[in-house]
């Protein structure tokens, strides 16, 4: 019995989409599929200063890697943070009472294949005005699981541009700080998935 070239490109394309890794057990949506930093290395985070060897900034600026944290406490940023491209940040493995970032927002324009959980991020006041708490303005393959963001001063969580295949679960989105703020702006014509948030 002969197969149609066309028939086997769809069962080969079925068989590599049905054994797809996931992100992590308990993903869903267009974003489960992100890779993150998992061909990289770790980096560790080993204070709460805004920049330099040991800091987020500097562990989240590098392509292909693992952030982990041996502190806990409150990171205090005058800056904005810009995510690199295949990064995971596993914000779990602080600990205490876990990390809280502080003071501007962060970019992950075109920070594909990013994996973040269990961080929090409250920008203020004293954040950029006109910028968004969380900034997807391009990049594919995100998933953001246990993060509570808020105090925007544009949009607390902004998906736009090109952004395609973002997932964001188990999430809180709160409070912008201007009076035409909201929670989340999600101008794509990507798929973006959006579970169980308060």
């Amino acid at each position: 019995m002969k197969l149609s070239a066309s028939l086997l490109v769809s069962l080969a394309a079925f068989f590599q989409s049905a054994t797809a890794l996931i992100a992590f057990p308990g993903t869903e949506g267009f974003g489960a599929n992100a890779i993150g930093g998992r061909k990289g290395q770790v980096y560790v985070v080993t204070n709460l200063n805004e920049s330099g060897a040991g800091s987020l900034r500097d562990a989240v600026s590098a392509t292909d890697g693992i952030v982990v944290f041996a502190v806990g406490g409150v990171i205090k940023i005058s800056d904005r943070i810009v995510v690199s491209k295949r990064v995971t940040i596993l914000g779990q493995t602080a600990p205490g009472d876990g990390i809280t970032v502080y003071g501007n927002g962060w970019s992950f324009s075109n920070a594909d294949d990013a994996i973040v959980r269990y961080i929090r991020i409250r920008m203020g006041k004293g954040g950029t005005s006109g910028k968004d708490a969380i900034t997807i303005a391009e990049g594919n393959e995100m998933i953001f699981d246990h993060v509570s963001v808020s105090w925007g001063r544009d949009e607390t969580f902004s998906i736009s541009g090109t952004g395609s295949n973002i997932t964001v679960q188990n999430s809180i989105i709160a409070q912008g700080l201007e009076t035409h703020s909201c929670g989340g702006l999600m101008q794509t014509n990507g798929g973006v998935s959006l579970f169980r948030h308060l």
